[in-house]
């Protein structure tokens, strides 16, 4: 006898239907090239990713265009996209992009938080040789936003309704089609980092980028830029959130000047 069972709808189920969806079912984002292999983004590529569009499929104006299977995708990128430029933001790692997204409650699409997770599961040092040192829970944080609660199993998924719309909930609530979509499998997680962690880690990645050791950083010399100037300018935090992330690191022992 035939088995009817309905199998469970997994999140990357989601977010590859989400993708095929907004290039109407031509292709899907290729994460290994997009994330795993490159050490920094820029704005338009990550404003993008994040919001389930191919840079190079979408590479041009995030204009409405009539009848557009990937409108809502556009829209949230360009909220994404005014919202980086207002923080002055320049390029940076996936990762980095991550954390900036969760410490304003922005709401990212699972595949890139995906395959952030994946880089930093399978490479502990990246191309330039810079230790990463996240841990595996980017993927447990509800609706995107990396909290520092650890009662939430459900992954940021983002379903696909009827039409082919996202249909996201900010506060991380499966939405369904009209259809309904049932048995979506939750992906078992550690304890996920809390949002101050995620921002100490961009800082402390962002260190090594420019070549120093948190560790063993050089004191600053009258009218010569500083490392910790230098970092801010990298970084993607407001002044006063990259201030007390600073002061964590250096009261926790994690960076400390020579």
């Amino acid at each position: 006898m035939e088995n009817n069972e309905q199998q469970p709808i997994t999140a990357e189920d989601l977010a590859e239907m989400q993708e095929f969806a907004n290039t109407d079912g031509k292709s899907c984002i290729d994460w290994d090239y997009w994330v795993c292999k490159r050490p920094m983004l820029t704005v338009a590529q990550a404003v993008r990713l994040m919001a389930a569009l191919d840079p190079e499929t979408f590479n041009g104006s995030l204009a409405l265009k009539e009848r557009e299977p990937a409108g809502a995708s556009k829209i949230h990128a360009s909220r994404l996209q005014s919202l980086a430029i207002s923080y002055e933001m320049e390029s940076a790692s996936p990762a980095a992009w991550l954390a900036w997204a969760d410490s304003i409650d922005e709401p990212v699409h699972y595949g890139f938080r995906a395959a952030v997770d994946r880089k930093h599961r399978e490479m502990p040092f990246n191309a330039g040789g810079i230790a990463d040192g996240l841990s595996n829970n980017i993927l447990s944080t509800p609706g995107g936003v990396a909290t520092n609660s650890t009662t939430s199993n459900v992954p940021p998924v983002v379903p696909v309704t009827d039409g082919g719309t996202p249909a996201t909930d900010r506060k991380g609530d499966v939405a369904h089609s009209s259809g309904g979509v049932a048995n979506i499998a939750p992906i078992p997680a550690e304890k996920p980092l809390s949002r101050q962690r995620y921002q100490e880690q961009a800082v402390l990645e962002t260190i090594r980028q420019l070549g120093f050791v948190p560790k063993d950083l050089p004191e600053p010399k009258p009218g010569m830029p500083g490392v910790k100037s230098m970092v801010r300018k990298k970084v993607s935090f407001s002044d006063a959130v990259f201030k007390k992330a600073w002061e964590r690191l250096l009261d926790a022992g994690e960076i400390a000047y020579a």
